[in-house]
């Protein structure tokens, strides 16, 4: 397949002048849009824009207003929050606090029921033994 120079122009020459027809047909295109669409706005009044960008003006300020309120709220929540939280750990604290004075106190109790526990004991003794009462009244 062999194409000679002139084809290989002929064939560009077609292609540049297609390539001019469809630029021509899209910008017509293009400027018949621009036309319609100058037309349609052009019809909308001013007036209805205007009330437009007030009525969202308004619901703009309405939201900003609401927006306020809720960090206020969020702020009011965190401060109470932190108040409880606070009472909490007081008295967790303290219960803690309760907790070790209370095994303590369990403690000492043990040891001393058990120290009452072997002089009881003992005196069990004497009562069965009556010539080992006077060794065991002295260790008591």
């Amino acid at each position: 397949m062999n194409l000679s120079l002139d084809t290989i122009l002929t064939n560009a020459r077609e292609l540049v002048s297609r390539l001019r027809r469809d630029d021509a047909t899209a910008d017509t295109a293009y400027g018949d849009d621009l036309a319609e669409l100058n037309d349609i706005s052009s019809h909308r009044p001013k007036t209805a824009i205007l009330y437009n960008i007030q009525k969202e003006n308004r619901l703009i300020k309405q939201l900003q207003k609401e927006n306020e309120e809720l960090k206020q709220l969020v702020t009011e929540h965190r401060s109470v929050l932190e108040k409880i939280m606070y009472k909490y750990r007081q008295d967790i604290q303290q219960l803690i606090l309760m907790n070790k004075e209370e095994t303590k106190a369990i403690n000492i109790f043990n040891t001393l029921l058990a120290q009452v526990n072997d002089k009881m004991y003992l005196k069990l003794l004497t009562c069965f033994f009556p010539d080992n009462c006077k060794l065991i009244s002295s260790e008591v």
